[in-house]
């Protein structure tokens, strides 16, 4: 009878070959989850933020009110110059910015993934990254007097 608890020596290289051949794959994707994830968490940050400034806007604040509300919100992911604040006409007189007409708050962000950079650049395609156009719409719940046009 054959005793199965004892390996050879090429039993426990072939078990150090595996390892050193799998672990570099597998951490790689783990770090690739990670960065996702990141990217999940800062997109989720940036609609939040939307929504304090979107929030703002109904209220009747300023455009750099409303930008300094979302850049604020968002830990400082970006420049207030980021930040766009529109008005548009929902009850068809023609003049946005009345009460109950609608505010749109919007930026423009993209994420630099954090892996594979190098992996990417040697086969020369650049930097991986995500682009986000997150927008939040409200309902104005004050006349603006100065409101730029969607």
């Amino acid at each position: 009878m054959q005793d199965w608890t004892s390996h050879s020596a090429a039993e426990g290289g072939q078990s150090l070959l595996e390892f050193a051949v799998l672990m570099p794959i597998t951490l790689l994707m783990l770090l690739v989850v990670l960065d996702l994830a990141m990217a999940v968490d800062r997109k989720t940050t940036l609609d939040d933020a939307l929504r304090e400034g979107a929030r703002a806007a109904a209220l009747g604040a300023s455009e750099t009110t409303v930008a300094a509300v979302v850049t604020n919100g968002a830990s400082g992911l970006f420049d207030a110059g980021a930040v766009s604040v529109c008005y548009y006409d929902v009850d068809g007189n023609g003049s946005p910015g009345d009460f109950g007409d609608g505010a749109m708050v919007s930026i423009e962000y993209t994420y630099k993934f954090l892996v594979g950079e190098e992996l990417t650049e040697a086969f020369g395609l650049g930097t991986p990254e995500m682009s986000m156009t997150p927008e939040a719409h409200v309902r104005l719940e004050q006349n603006i007097s100065v409101a730029p046009e969607c």
